[in-house]
């Protein structure tokens, strides 16, 4: 059952209500925000952080949380409209409790003497903790001086992250219990976490710029023949091209099924009579399923797995980058060895869509992945 919103645990959010912010806030949509935000100038790098605070709905504190138990709170009903009022008294000195302390954390974090570095470090650490590790996704590019599991907020987003699209189901975690520890040393902040790796990056296609023309080139002609360069001989054409056009649309929950099928039989044309452009290739398509095709390979190369599973993974990607599925987490993540394959330390690369991979199937019974502990510098 979903809390009321004037429970005292929802104050942030019934605050924003009224303020006329925003109808609800979730951690997921702050963070969506702020990578939204990424083109927006700013005179200091620190105002990235320092000016989203007062939406950020900071959880209850453990003085809050005990407020809220001793209140006696509940939905209740007019027969207990005693009790009621009682717990709507408290809940508004709780609520002007947890305003102060909201206040109290925003001001430790606004701190304009601090670095750059420090302070996106510490705002990634405090939103790592409340958003869970699907807030890696938020990373784009190489970022310049803090770690890799840390975006850099200076870094405009330049592809559109798969853990933001609307009305997609992924779980590649497996909905398992997230475990993470963040440790803090002369060398850095460190991330370390369990990590189950489905795969090496073994082949790699072009990167993919939606905004230059003939990117249709890169992605049915390049990265289509890399597929047929690289797939068993043996395997049905068909049933190949379908998981192609399934992975360069993250369709992962068999939303867009018949535009697949249209694009995928016209794929499957003799070579002499194939053709590639928008006009021809999407002409009857479902509008939705194309953008979905377009955002999501922008930005991003095909990848055949040393495995031989495909996938895509962000641009800046290398040859013997590996994928790892981080047990919780909605989506895989790309690595690179910092030393070599034997040493913990890795690099976070970015998000990444692995076909077969999306609902769990890493924690599946007979699977024979490795897994380890990976220390994300």
């Amino acid at each position: 059952r979903l809390l009321p919103l004037h429970a005292p645990i929802l104050q942030p959010v019934r605050r924003l209500k009224q303020r006329g912010y925003i109808s609800t806030l979730t951690t997921s949509q702050f963070v969506k925000a702020l990578c939204e935000a990424s083109p927006c100038a700013a005179t200091d790098p620190r105002d990235r952080v320092f000016a989203f605070l007062a939406l950020y709905p900071f959880p209850m504190t453990r003085p809050q949380i005990d407020s809220y138990r001793r209140s006696g709170f509940f939905s209740g009903d007019a027969s207990n409209a005693s009790t009621r009022g009682k717990g709507e008294a408290l809940e508004r000195v709780a609520s002007a409790v947890e305003a102060i302390e909201d206040e109290k954390t925003r001001r430790r974090m606004v701190n304009y003497t601090a670095p750059v570095e420090t302070v996106y470090t510490n705002f990634a650490t405090l939103l790592l903790e409340t958003t869970g590790l699907d807030f890696l996704s938020a990373v784009q590019g190489k970022g310049s001086g803090v770690p890799s599991w840390v975006p850099d907020w200076r870094t405009p987003n330049t592809r559109t992250i798969l853990a933001h699209l609307p009305l997609t189901e992924f779980n590649a975690g497996g909905g398992r219990e997230q475990a993470f520890r963040i440790l803090t040393g002369e060398t850095g902040v460190k991330l370390e976490v369990p990590a189950i790796c489905v795969g090496g990056v073994k082949t790699l296609g072009e990167a993919c710029d939606i905004s230059s023309p003939g990117w249709e080139y890169i992605v049915f002609r390049q990265w289509g023949g890399i597929l047929q360069a690289k797939t068993n001989t043996k395997e049905c054409p068909a049933k190949v091209m379908e998981r192609f056009i399934q992975t360069i649309m993250t369709d992962s929950d068999d939303e867009y099924v018949d535009a697949r099928r249209v694009i995928c039989r016209r794929l499957l044309v003799p070579e002499g009579r194939r053709k590639v452009e928008s006009k021809h290739l999407f002409e009857g398509v479902d509008e939705e399923a194309v953008t979905k095709l377009r955002i999501s390979c922008h930005g991003r190369r095909f990848f055949i797995a040393s495995n031989g599973g495909m996938g895509l993974v962000a641009s800046e990607s290398q040859e013997r980058d590996f994928v790892a599925v981080l047990p919780g987490a909605r989506l895989p993540y790309s690595f690179r060895h910092r030393y070599d394959s034997a040493s913990a330390e890795v690099e976070l690369v970015g998000e990444c869509f692995v076909h077969g991979m999306m609902k769990g199937e890493a924690f599946g019974r007979g699977t024979s992945f490795l897994k380890r502990d990976i220390c994300i510098c």
